[in-house]
């Protein structure tokens, strides 16, 4: 019994997930307006290296308390993170949503690795 709590307490529910993904995607489409839009000469990139930075460092902290919980948050998600955040300080690049297809990818690792956990607990 206390085996089947403890696995439940590391689970993400599609609600947070759902919820970092519409949050990424919103800074992915700031990104977008500004690089498209290139705020007065220039300082679209600064700005947009900025976002890049910070929302960067917000994904790597919010993995690190998935982790913390009891995700399955595994080395291929940090280097997702990592190359996310290299791929939005390209100039060009950052009006890609990075950020949003790194959330998706780590859902898409974090279901896999949920779902052979209950097929390998029966």
């Amino acid at each position: 019994m206390d085996d089947q709590v403890e696995k439940k307490s590391g689970h993400i529910s599609k609600f947070e997930w759902g919820f970092a993904l519409s949050f990424f995607i919103l800074v992915d489409v700031v990104q977008f307006i500004v690089e498209w839009f290139d705020l007065a000469a220039g300082a679209g990139v600064l700005v947009n290296r900025i976002i890049s930075i910070l929302a960067g460092l917000l994904l790597a902290c919010y993995y690190l308390f998935l982790k913390i919980r009891g995700g399955t948050i595994d080395q291929r998600a940090w280097m997702s993170v990592f190359f996310a955040v290299l791929g939005e300080l390209i100039p060009i690049v950052s009006a890609f949503p990075l950020f949003s297809m790194d959330i998706a990818y780590v859902w898409s690792l974090n279901s896999k690795s949920a779902l052979a956990e209950t097929t390998n607990v029966a």
